[in-house]
């Protein structure tokens, strides 16, 4: 008799949340992945490639190699004709020589010496491995099989192990996680007394940062340093936060290397720049260890960080942050004259709707199959839909989609990433013959921000988008330094002025200068102290509010756009509507964003 088998790997949103830079985040997310390929693999090669239920690679044996493109989710369902015992010892045992060969060539990568038997350990004691199985009678009763070993596994996860702590001292602990003590010893650190404008001290800056990778503020783990020096194949590189934010700056760059006027001076002036930078020791090794995954043209593999002058204070420190912004300056601002870079970054975080309840539908297995194969398309076309809007992809595992962007485009990658889900997934259906579709949060941040509260941001705009009625759903989170959070959040349903065709007019509209932001402040402002008005109240103040604005230009808004902004308002706070106030904000808020995003694409288009 058949079995049907399920195994869960973990921990996961944990392991790869717990991260300070964005290579460490994508670097967790990869090793996960490569764990459940040779779990998977360990099946596939045991009991056939139709064993293998979710995921469903396309492509074997090449799908489940070792640094293949193909992502694999945590959970690998299969359904299995020997024992299941045997199958889960086989797969476990697949799961840590895999382990061990990352592990092993993460430790390689390390100039400097580690606490190497507690980092093994350390890592060793991370990875959790659950199984369940129960026979499978056919394959018409798949169905309430499955839904059982779905519950058995929960069961089983609320089970836990709990076993002595070997590596435990009075070490400090990990700066990034907490919980796990720091390899590397405190002797390799400035001591307290020393100051941090000495020689001394400056050379102890640039030993960490050879040696480990890290500044002197962190403190790393076994696990830390795996994600830290994890190898994946030939290219471990992973843009920052900071390139994120730099790309539209890099294009108005590019552009201007073109022109007549300025052909070749900017990347004249660029290699003179990376030259006088190598003059500073410590920023040798900064930029040799900060590098981007692809050539950015006359920038090469540079990373964005080098546009920004805060973050010289990650490798410097005294005179040397001075001369490195002053190069900075003097490269800059012959092309950019009054402009700056802008110092934010998208994050994009996707999940798709009613895919349980899809799921739960499928009578057969050969039906969930099915739906397995359409996840493994969108999974791999994920990839070049982020990086056709020059993004950078953390994860995509089946319906579920973390990517860092640059502002310029987010907006067209999250549409195209929600039109792309739709049609793959349209021909299935659950019991209220609904399909699935993916809802988008997005939150935009400062690149500075710490990592960890980033992500928070982004979980936050997609649970949002996740609370709309029917979901189906964009929602946009702005955190400004300084500032307060502004969220915002509609469906994708198409319509005249729908979410995301308003925004899209409305960023048209700042783009060419054609309404002032004033308009949207003194909006929200107004809702803020008359929350208690009716619709029709808010739609003639907004009418007085826009009649008597003007753009930036000194020019009067033009009365047809000045018409349909009016017309957005109506439609999107019905004259019926009470506490009408909520939604005057959201449009207020809608502005302003649109305006952040239309600063960025005109950055990015040379204006």
């Amino acid at each position: 008799m058949s079995n049907l088998f399920l195994i869960a790997i973990g921990p996961v949103q944990d392991f790869i949340a717990s991260a300070r830079r964005t290579r460490d985040l994508w670097f967790g997310s990869w090793l996960l992945s490569e764990l459940a390929k040779a779990v998977a693999k360990s099946i596939y090669e045991k009991e056939g490639k139709e064993a293998l239920i979710f995921p469903y690679p396309t492509d074997l044996p090449q799908d489940l190699e070792p640094n293949s493109t193909f992502n694999v989710p945590n959970k690998i369902l299969a359904k299995i004709k020997d024992d299941p015992t045997g199958q889960a010892v086989l797969a476990r045992e697949a799961l840590i020589a895999r382990l061990n060969e990352i592990r092993e060539a993460a430790f390689a990568k390390v100039n400097g010496k580690i606490e190497r038997e507690r980092a093994i350990e350390q890592i060793d004691a991370l990875v959790e491995f659950n199984w369940v199985a129960l026979p499978l009678a056919s394959d018409d009763t798949y169905r309430a099989t499955r839904q059982q070993l779905e519950n058995m596994m929960a069961a089983r996860k609320n089970t836990r192990n709990f076993g002595a702590v070997t590596w435990g001292t009075n070490d400090p602990k990990s700066s990034i996680d907490g919980e796990r003590e720091s390899v590397i010893a405190e002797k390799y650190y400035p001591p307290p007394q020393l100051s941090n404008t000495s020689p001394e001290y400056a050379k102890i800056v640039v030993d960490l940062y050879r040696n480990y990778g890290i500044n002197v503020g962190e403190r790393l783990s076994g696990v830390d340093m795996l994600k830290r020096h994890g190898q994946k194949g030939k290219d471990s590189r992973f843009p920052s936060t900071s390139h994120m934010a730099a790309v539209p700056v890099f294009n108005y760059l590019l552009g201007m290397n073109t022109k007549e006027q300025s052909k070749n001076k900017v990347a004249e002036s660029w290699d003179t720049y990376i030259a006088n930078l190598n003059t500073i020791l410590a920023m040798r090794e900064y930029i040799r260890n900060e590098v981007t995954p692809k050539s950015q043209d006359i920038f090469e593999d540079y990373d964005g960080s080098l546009l920004f002058a805060e973050r010289f204070n990650d490798a410097l420190v005294g005179e040397d942050i001075q001369k490195a912004q002053q190069f900075l300056h003097t490269f800059l601002q012959p092309f950019l004259g009054t402009k700056v870079p802008i110092p934010y970054y998208a994050i994009l975080h996707a999940d798709g709707d009613a895919m349980g309840s899809v799921i739960n539908k499928q009578e057969e297995l050969i039906d969930h199959q099915d739906i397995s194969k359409q996840l493994t398309v969108f999974a791999g076309e994920v990839k070049s839909i982020v990086e056709a809007n020059q993004g950078a992809l953390v994860y995509s595992g089946g319906d579920d989609v973390l990517a860092f962007l640059p502002l310029h485009t987010v907006l067209e990658c999250a549409d195209a990433l929600a039109k792309r889900f739709q049609t793959l997934l349209s021909n299935f259906k659950d019991k209220t013959d609904r399909s699935p579709t993916l809802s988008v949060g997005i939150a935009i941040v400062h690149h500075l921000e710490p990592l960890s509260d980033a992500l928070e941001l982004a979980r936050a705009a997609e649970k949002k988008a996740k609370g709309v009625a029917g979901k189906n759903a964009l929602a946009i989170n702005l955190s400004k330094r300084g500032g307060t959070d502004r969220i915002i959040v509609g469906s994708w349903i198409e319509s005249t002025y729908s979410f995301y065709n308003r925004l899209k007019k409305l960023i048209e509209w700042h783009q060419n200068d054609k309404i002032p932001l004033s308009f949207a402040f003194e909006l929200h402002d107004l809702s803020i102290r008359l929350k208690d008005l009716p619709a029709n109240i808010f739609h003639a103040e907004a009418k007085r509010i826009i009649e008597r604005k003007h753009t930036s230009n000194g020019i009067k808004v033009d009365g047809d756009i000045a018409q349909k902004l009016l017309s957005m308002i109506h439609d999107l706070v019905p004259e019926t509507l009470t506490e009408a106030h909520t939604l005057i904000q959201q449009f207020a808020d809608e502005v302003i964003i649109a305006g952040f995003i239309a600063q960025a694409q005109n950055l990015s288009n040379g204006k």
